[in-house]
């Protein structure tokens, strides 16, 4: 889930473009992707359909979860909250923050790929992404019949 600051925003426009991409990785993960815009229901739909965005943009244009979540922007108002970018595991706590306040501040797909990667090395018992499995004995196994068969 992402909080944004308004969808005008040139650094948060580059991040969404990133984003309405990244749904085709997400979903075969078993993620999902949904944003919270501060600005009116009528101009996040818009900017959506602009961007072809698949996921859910929702409003909180009253700041409600932003002040809930303590992340509304105290020394400049005509902005809004910061960005914030939040990766929940599936009992929908907090597994990591990424704070957007400067464009660097906002995660790539590849800092969200591999977030996403640990989430599910926490709750998914059989994920084994490091390939240690194999004995050395194994190893030595495949790569002679790698080298047999080349």
């Amino acid at each position: 889930m992402t909080g944004s600051r308004e969808c005008r925003s040139q650094s948060w426009q580059v991040q969404l473009r990133e984003l309405v991409q990244f749904p085709e990785r997400t979903e075969v993960a078993h993620c999902r992707l949904a944003v919270v815009f501060v600005d009116p229901p009528q101009a996040q739909t818009a900017f959506k359909a602009g961007l072809g965005g698949q996921f859910p943009f929702l409003s909180d244009a009253q700041l409600t979860l932003t002040d809930e979540l303590g992340i509304r922007e105290a020394t400049d108002k005509r902005h809004g909250p910061v960005p914030f970018t939040f990766a929940l595991l599936p009992d929908l706590t907090i597994h990591r923050i990424f704070n957007g306040w400067y464009f660097v501040g906002l995660p790539t797909r590849d800092e969200l790929r591999i977030t996403i990667r640990e989430m599910i090395g926490k709750t998914v018992a059989d994920a084994d992404f490091k390939g240690e499995r194999s004995s050395k004995k194994e190893l030595e196994r495949l790569n002679m019949a790698i080298t047999v068969i080349y």
